[in-house]
């Protein structure tokens, strides 16, 4: 191995450091791969438990009504990190959502606290300037190429 290492440039010095820090981390990757292997384990327990099939990954409606697929993944993440029920919406990760749901009875209900008003006085020119910078870029690119891809 240390021969093809050396075939792309890497000098049997650096080679021989590699090995020896990566010894020396072998405890801690050994820990590392001892709780993945755990968190896995109960990952599957929950996923038999609640009989996952082929069926929960078929596609729904959209509006989440009788969908087997998400009800069932709800299970497996309260059993998985030990909790009487969950909630799991893709829907959530969208930004004004996730910022919309501190403000509501729903987001009180869950203990979920708004963001101070000084974070949406930064988040508010950051947008803006991302918006100028993308609107700009692309007309350059245009000024460039003619047309957009």
């Amino acid at each position: 191995m240390k021969e093809l290492y050396e075939q792309l440039g890497i000098s049997s010095k650096v080679y021989d450091f590699g090995a020896e820090i990566e010894a020396s981390l072998k405890e801690r990757f050994e820990q590392f791969d001892k709780t993945a292997e755990y968190n896995q384990l109960k990952v599957l327990m929950a996923m038999q438990k609640n009989k996952v099939s082929a069926e929960c990954f078929q596609s729904s409606s959209g509006y989440g009504y009788d969908d087997f697929g998400r009800d069932t993944l709800e299970k497996v993440y309260a059993d998985t990190f030990h909790t009487e029920a969950c909630l799991i919406r893709s829907q959530i990760t969208c930004g004004t959502h996730a910022l919309a749901i501190p403000f509501t009875p729903f987001g009180a209900a869950l203990g979920l606290v708004a963001l101070p008003a000084s974070y949406f006085a930064y988040l508010i020119p950051c947008i803006l300037l991302y918006m100028m910078l993308a609107t700009s870029l692309k007309k350059a690119y245009v000024r460039y190429y003619g047309e957009l891809l």
